[in-house]
């Protein structure tokens, strides 16, 4: 069995590394707007141009090949690791190749079929003049959606406003520039961890047209998703996500027939990636590490050097050009970059250059006893840690990020008898109205690969995954296919409430989510996993897998995960089952020196575990 109740002292450290790669094209700055870059679709050998959902050369599933080198926008977490939803982008001549999935919806379509009836699940697309203000928006809704449909003609929504000052106008239909709307559920996506998905093809000239710009490319970009989650009639819950993240105002709840789109904060879009808009730096996990050997240690016995090299393009780094900032938390779900992190000593003001010989590198050392600064050291529960790097333009240097901020917290973990806890923080999130001493927290437990009863090892992949894993999947998907993965994605209650057909509709808010790869070694008869509050603290659970806990306000509180890999009970003397031998990807046996670590990235993060895994071999 392996847990992680093990005790001793160690002096090495690991950070897990989980497979991940931020596909972002979406430049940004604190001086200059967002751009919406699309890459110009490629094909693979064999199958050349855009994807195709529909004609003689469709993909049977969502995932079609053709999608490889896409943009790709993810929320909460703005990178390719345990979200709610994303979106998919390419272009080729004159017409845009969009892909919007979500990905975790606990109820599947929620639909009020009151007076005015409503379908909490939609997404929505919209193009803006950028001098006159005149909109054109299509809403896209998984009304009807059922589990076994092939892929299905969209309902669908347009709406229009003459200038940023007039109200909404609807009609029923599609704008002239939207075609090839297509719906998929799971089964006909192809992909079980897909609850609903929209694919549609944007003809820019029909934008132009629409909107009155004067070039097809210069209308402004936005999109956005509401996600119903019907958990506790007759009380209608919605999470949304827009980007821009910064676009406003908006407001879809209020008033479904007659919503609050955005008035500012549109993006530009620009066709391909050779644009100044579609150029800066990016850093992603992979450019996170120490001096050590390997780079994934962290000695908790001498000085650490913490390093960040990002990917600056085709820009030559000179000294003082960036900086970033590392700052750590516990372990478990925050509210962003305005969450309960802390500054690492002397991590607050890092900039690149400082190793002459690597201009391009951000770096700063901590001192195991002293001096300044010092290396932090921690004790249980507080024994696995998660680490935010932003990085910012120095001074006046007027450097544009690509990817400035990548979230990940995704950890490989042994199974057979796996516990962590982990921190659910919501410090940092808006005031709640009427000075509430508590604030309801929603949890939702996201399985893939986890059946209660299953035969044959973990681990093999299926034909149908093999299939799946191609050049338009990221690795984080990939490792979704073929491991046992179990995710925890929380919202907070906003405290902002309508009324729709006399129900009350309440807004929640996605903090940052977290999760494990469970590795088991050996035969499997199924899995079993739990999820429990502690300290006295009450978790209710509204439906399968889907609890709701109340967290005080500005605090926190801290739940336990279990997760047990069932092996077969052999003969009829029931012989205990073996302790396998639960190793982690690309680590031998765990030993008294050393130690695999949680990661959660936020910027580009790794955890940090002070507390020794021991594992025991049959």
């Amino acid at each position: 069995m392996a847990n992680e109740k093990g005790a001793g002292s160690i002096h090495v450290a690991w950070m897990c590394v989980a497979p991940m790669i931020a596909v972002l094209m979406l430049a940004s700055t604190a001086a200059h707007a967002q751009t919406a870059c699309m890459p110009v679709a490629g094909g693979v050998p064999g199958m050349p141009g855009p994807p195709q959902w529909s004609g003689a050369t469709q993909w049977a599933n969502i995932d079609d090949p053709r999608w490889k080198g896409a943009s790709r926008q993810s929320f909460p977490n703005f990178g390719d690791a345990t979200n709610d939803a994303s979106v998919r982008g390419l272009s080729s001549g004159n017409t845009l190749y969009l892909s919007l999935q979500v990905l975790v919806d606990p109820d599947g379509a929620t639909m009020d079929g009151g007076p005015l009836p409503t379908d909490w699940d939609s997404a929505f697309v919209g193009f803006r003049n950028p001098t006159t203000g005149q909109v054109s928006i299509i809403e896209l809704d998984a009304k009807g959606l059922s589990a076994g449909d092939p892929h299905t003609a969209l309902v669908s929504r347009h709406w229009t406003k003459a200038n940023d000052a007039a109200a909404p106008i609807a009609s029923v239909g599609s704008p002239p520039w939207a075609s090839d709307l297509r719906l998929w559920g799971s089964a006909a996506a192809g992909a079980t961890t897909i609850p609903w998905a929209i694919n549609l093809k944007v003809d820019l000239p029909a934008v132009q047209t629409e909107v009155g710009t004067a070039s097809p490319t210069e209308a402004q970009f936005w999109y956005a998703f509401t996600i119903g989650h019907a958990c506790c009639s007759p009380v209608v819950d919605i999470v949304r996500f827009q980007w821009p993240v910064t676009a406003a105002p908006f407001d879809l709840m209020t008033s479904p027939t007659a919503p609050v789109f955005p008035t500012t904060g549109w993006a530009a879009l620009k066709l391909g990636v050779t644009d100044p808009g579609c150029t800066g730096v990016r850093i992603s996990w992979s450019d996170i590490g120490t001096t050590n050997t390997p780079a994934s240690q962290i000695r908790n016995d001498a000085n650490n050097t913490f390093r960040a090299t990002p990917n600056w393009g085709t820009l030559t780094p000179v000294a003082d050009l960036i900086e970033a900032r590392f700052r750590i938390a516990d372990w478990g779900s925050q509210i962003g970059v305005n969450g309960n992190w802390v500054d690492m000593p002397g991590g607050s003001a890092v900039p690149n250059g400082t190793n002459v010989s690597m201009p391009g590198v951000l770096e700063f050392t901590c001192n195991q006893g002293g001096p300044a600064p010092a290396c932090v050291n921690y004790v249980a529960p507080a024994d696995h840690q998660c680490m935010l790097v932003e990085l910012t333009p120095k001074g006046a240097s007027g450097i544009s990020f690509l990817q400035d901020s990548a979230y990940r917290n995704m950890d490989f973990v042994p199974a057979s008898v796996f516990e962590r806890t982990a921190k659910i923080d919501i410090k940092g999130a808006a005031a709640f109205p009427g000075g509430a001493t508590e604030r309801e927290v929603h949890i939702y437990v996201k399985t893939m690969n986890m059946p209660a009863h299953a035969t044959g090892p973990q681990g093999v992949v299926t034909d149908k995954q093999r299939e799946r894993t191609g050049p338009e999947r990221s690795p984080y998907e990939q490792a979704t296919d073929a491991l046992a993965t179990y995710e925890v994605h929380v919202y907070h209650d906003t405290g902002k409430r309508s009324t729709v057909n006399g129900k009350e509709v309440r807004q929640f808010e996605a903090q940052v989510p977290f999760g494990y790869f469970v590795k088991h070694e050996g035969a499997l008869e199924g899995w079993r996993h739990s999820l429990e509050a502690l300290n006295g603290v009450t978790l209710t659970e509204l439906s399968p897998n889907y609890f709701k806990v109340n967290v005080p306000e500005g605090g926190s509180i801290l739940v336990k995960s279990t997760i047990e890999a069932l092996e077969p009970v052999k003969g009829p003397g029931k012989v205990p089952p073996c302790r396998c031998n639960c190793e982690l990807p690309g680590q031998g046996n765990v030993d008294g020196t050393s130690a695999a670590f949680g990661i959660g990235l936020l910027g580009a993060a790794f955890g940090l575990r002070r507390k020794l895994r021991r594992q025991r071999l049959g």
